[in-house]
């Protein structure tokens, strides 16, 4: 584990929370058959000839299934990863570390918030994270 995954945890949480939000759009959008709609012109093959407009609307049932297919992919690689994250916190054995590893990384604090919920200063626990990062590198 490494500096730059732990800061990927951020944008893991937006991405499966804004996958979540697609793929509950796109089952909206199927049960009230709301997906594709096309206007045209037409009439009847029988004389007289009059244009009418017609509203053709459907699912297009293999464009909703790679839709459908995308979000489950992307939300399982992104639970995966941000799982994997979690985990290494978790099974850290210093108690301080994991909490300012948690406030800085999971949490998405700034410094002087990490360091004011851990009781230290903002450049001692950066400092703190840093030195552990270089030893476990």
């Amino acid at each position: 584990m490494n500096k730059e995954k732990l800061n990927r945890y951020f944008w893991l949480s937006h991405e499966i929370e804004r996958q979540e939000k697609r793929r509950e759009r796109l089952q909206k959008k199927v049960s009230t058959g709301d997906l594709a709609s096309d206007v045209v012109s037409g009439s009847s093959s029988h004389f007289p000839y009059i244009e009418t407009k017609f509203k053709i609307t459907g699912v297009p049932t293999g464009m909703l299934d790679k839709i459908s297919d995308s979000i489950e992919k992307n939300l399982d690689e992104a639970l995966k990863a941000r799982d994997e994250i979690e985990n290494y916190v978790n099974d850290i054995d210093d108690p301080q570390m994991r909490e300012l590893l948690r406030s800085r990384f999971i949490d998405c604090q700034g410094w002087k918030d990490v360091g004011r919920d851990n009781y230290i200063s903002p450049d001692h626990a950066r400092k703190k994270i840093r030195e552990f990062l270089k030893s476990i590198s």
